[in-house]
């Protein structure tokens, strides 16, 4: 028994290569009439890297259990946990690097729907002194006020909060905390176990040539070793498409954070301690770049908005105290 080879079902994932404009497209195009249009398949999903992080296993073993070497496609919240195993405790539930991002984002989406304080004009300057104020509890003083509104509370001159405050509230809590918030949030810097993807062309080459430069998302010539996998949607509630999610009913401002639209955001969720490389086992398609060529065709600020096009980051920004991995 013990010299009987191991041998397991197996699917690699297509291996393709692409030098142009011209071959890449080519590509995309025949693997979604293949995934597409003769499986049941609803879309394909991008992600580009500047290059492949193969997972650390035995070589021998995983050409064995897997035929290939398993790209290691680990969520940003892995690979905080891997660089600051240090801060790996009790307290990081607590007061680890996330703590704080529901303060913006819940007074973001006030922001944004200023409309609702219109009948009183102390609303939006008291949202920002909170915002920019390090005492936290002020803002959990906020959450229960908007709560018990219309009832008067505190000091006068007192604020009755509009239901539509309250109807945020009790919907961040019961729902858009496990979905909207962390999807994204991600986007903007938040450590999840989502892998994110997009479902536009240029948007997985350009992550083929960004890095991070001074907590900033730069675009660079393209180097070898390029490569963009291909990720098939089908049954199961593994991905999460931006465009989908919920942003408000009537009377809300229904409009996407500027970078989930502008990137085309999509993502998978599936990955634990228990399930590490995930998301490495879902890749239908493998197409390595050449390395001068397909470029992307976007610049940064077309999916990183500055401050004044994108509210949403200038909400973060100015919180306190400063929300870590923003960028």
């Amino acid at each position: 028994m013990a010299n009987e080879s191991i041998n397991f079902p197996i699917v690699p994932p297509i291996e393709l290569q692409a030098d142009s404009r011209i071959e890449l497209e080519r590509h995309i195009a025949e693997l979604t009439d293949l995934l597409c249009g003769q499986l049941p398949v609803k879309r394909l999903w991008l992600r580009g890297q500047r290059r492949e992080y193969p997972w650390v296993r035995d070589k021998a073993l995983s050409r064995r259990l897997y035929g290939r070497s398993l790209p290691s496609l680990t969520p940003s919240l892995e690979r905080y946990a891997k660089s600051n195993p240090e801060k790996m405790n009790f307290g990081f539930a607590w007061a680890g690097p996330n703590h704080g991002w529901k303060k913006p984002f819940m007074i973001w989406l006030m922001r944004q729907n200023a409309h609702w304080f219109a009948r009183d004009d102390r609303f939006l300057p008291l949202l920002s002194d909170i915002l920019s104020d390090t005492n936290d509890e002020r803002f959990v003083e906020l959450m229960v006020k908007i709560q018990l509104s219309p009832v008067e509370v505190g000091d006068p001159p007192h604020l009755p909060w509009p239901d539509e405050a309250d109807d945020l509230r009790q919907w961040f809590f019961v729902s858009m905390k496990r979905r909207q918030f962390a999807i994204t949030m991600q986007q903007y810097g938040y450590y999840t176990s989502l892998l994110d993807l997009t479902y536009d062309l240029d948007v997985a080459l350009y992550f083929t040539q960004a890095s991070m430069v001074d907590g900033k998302m730069r675009c660079a010539p393209p180097q070898a070793g390029r490569v963009i996998y291909v990720f098939a949607e089908s049954r199961g509630d593994f991905f999460e498409h931006g465009a989908e999610l919920f942003w408000g009913t009537d009377g809300w401002r229904r409009e996407q954070p500027p970078r989930l639209e502008r990137q085309k955001a999509g993502f998978i969720k599936g990955a634990t301690n228990r399930n590490q490389n995930f998301y490495g086992n879902m890749i239908v398609a493998r197409i390595t770049l050449g390395s001068n060529e397909p470029m992307t065709r976007l610049a940064d600020a077309a999916l990183f908005p500055l401050e004044t096009d994108d509210l949403l980051y200038a909400t973060l920004t100015a919180s306190r105290p400063p929300l870590e991995g923003l960028y």
